[in-house]
């Protein structure tokens, strides 16, 4: 709880003629405090907009990393498309190597 000083005081200092109002010390240092305040401020605003560019830039990547890739497997669409059989014995080979190479991952 701040004191109040009576009227005719308030502002003015308390030894006379050394032209420093009552508490400039203080006013001072609220001050500072304000400044590095909004600076903090400032500059976690501006770490956020980067933030934010690095997230857009990052996708933006990821989305052409997709579509290169997706170039590239077009070719081999047919075999998700069309069905088709295998000759005798390479299903059983197939399940064969991949219950094999389960175990080396």
């Amino acid at each position: 709880m701040a004191i109040q000083l009576p009227p005719r005081q308030r502002g003015r200092s308390s030894c006379p003629g050394n032209g420093d109002t009552l508490g400039g010390d203080a006013a001072r240092r609220r001050d500072e405090r304000a400044a590095r305040r909004a600076s903090r401020q400032a500059e976690a605003e501006r770490q956020a907009r980067l933030r934010g560019k690095l997230a857009a830039a990052l996708v933006a990547l990821a989305v052409a990393q997709f579509i290169a890739i997706g170039g590239k497997t077009e070719p081999f669409r047919y075999l998700e498309r069309e069905s088709f059989e295998t000759e005798y014995g390479v299903r059983g080979m197939v399940q064969d190597l991949s219950e094999e190479s389960v175990g080396c991952i």
